[in-house]
C-alpha cells in the first residue's frame, strides 16, 4: 500500500484536531516534495499543492526534516535559501 494511502487517515485526524493544514512530504535532495495535503478549518489556508517541490529551508515540514542533518548541512541550505530569495 502506498505511503500516501497509509498516512491520509492520520493527516485527516490531525487536521481535524488542530484545525490546521497538514502536509505529507518527502525529502528530495534540497527540497520537500508534497505527497498529500489536508486543509484545516481555519479561514486562512496555505497555498501549497500536492506535487509542489519547494526548498527545505523555506517550509515548515522541510525545516523539521533538517533537524536530523548535521549543522553544516542546514547552514548550507539556509544560505542557499537566502541567496535565492
Amino acid at each position: 500500500m502506498p505511503l500516501k494511502e497509509i498516512a491520509h487517515p492520520f493527516l485527516c485526524e490531525l487536521a481535524e484536531e488542530t484545525k490546521e493544514t497538514v502536509h505529507l512530504g518527502i525529502k528530495d535532495e534540497d527540497h520537500i516534495f508534497y505527497l498529500d495535503k489536508v486543509s484545516g478549518s481555519r479561514p486562512i489556508e496555505l497555498r501549497s499543492r500536492i506535487g509542489d517541490r519547494l526548498s527545505l529551508a523555506g517550509t515548515g515540514i522541510g525545516k523539521s526534516l533538517m533537524l536530523d542533518m548535521p549543522k553544516m548541512e542546514w547552514q548550507r541550505l539556509l544560505r542557499k535559501k537566502n541567496i535565492s530569495t
